[in-house]
């Protein structure tokens, strides 16, 4: 969550995460990092760095984040999840019924 100063996705920070969880953390959890990539890195690369990351941080604590691993994915599959082709339906048929209504209304001349 932000704080009501801050200006939302937009401003000019690099890297967004949580500050503090909310008490104790369970056994299985899962924490949400919205990142951007550079631009000119591929999905794949950066999925291969942060594997990297992952496996030094469980050899280093093995205690803590032996059996933790993370994953990357794109924000736009995250939120639209299976949803993407019906929403795509949708748009399509909602531009059919603005250009049937459209090719039906024409304009009346009255004398």
């Amino acid at each position: 969550m932000l704080a009501p100063y801050q200006t939302g996705f937009h401003s000019r920070r690099k890297f967004w995460a949580p500050l503090q969880g909310a008490g104790k953390l369970l056994p299985t959890y899962s924490i949400f990092v919205v990142a951007r990539r550079k631009p000119g890195v591929s999905l794949t690369a950066a999925q291969q760095d942060l594997a990297s990351i992952s496996a030094d941080l469980a050899r280093e604590f093995p205690a803590t984040n032996g059996d933790h691993t993370m994953r990357m994915g794109l924000l736009l599959d995250r939120a639209l999840g299976n949803s993407k082709n019906a929403l795509w339906l949708l748009l399509a048929a909602s531009a059919m019924f603005l250009l049937i209504g459209c090719a039906k209304a024409r304009p009346r001349i009255t004398r």
